[in-house]
């Protein structure tokens, strides 16, 4: 159970800095022009939604902040965290959507595109198959986790 704690925290981490590096290339690309796609939302959304999410678990789990309100606010967690998962993986069908729908690239780039969109969705299904139920998994006191090894 703490090493999956420490996975998640681990990925939560990569997933932030990913998404930061993500926006700068947005706004380097948009030259602050105003959001003009459907790309752009679902990624702002999905990462607005991200960012409170990771400052409340690091808030809460991480700092230990938050008292009574940690237990009852743990399935909140969970569910903003799947939608933003969910989210940031749809956005990236977006935009191989939007590669693909210009007009000016070959067949090794379209086999490319549906490569990439495998991984997504087959990505997609493993976090809808790992996450169907969102039930409060209690850390076991010392005792009960060395009888169990």
């Amino acid at each position: 159970r703490h090493t999956n704690k420490d996975v998640h925290n681990y990925l939560n981490c990569t997933a932030l800095l990913a998404s930061i590096a993500g926006l700068g290339m947005a706004i380097d690309f948009n030259r602050g022009t105003p959001v003009k796609s459907v790309h752009a939302v679902v990624g702002y959304s999905a990462m607005t939604l991200m960012v409170l999410n990771f400052l409340g678990g690091f808030t809460m789990y991480v700092m230990g902040k938050g008292g009574a309100l940690k237990g009852s606010l743990k399935p909140l967690h969970k569910r903003a965290g799947f939608f933003a998962c969910i989210a940031g993986l749809m956005n990236i069908l977006i935009a191989l959507q939007y590669k693909q729908s210009q007009t000016s690239y070959d067949a090794e780039t379209r086999k490319a595109l549906h490569r990439i969109a495998y991984v997504v969705i087959f990505a997609m299904f493993n976090v809808y198959c790992c996450v169907n139920k969102f039930s409060d998994k209690l850390d076991l006191p010392k005792e009960e986790q060395s009888n169990q090894m």
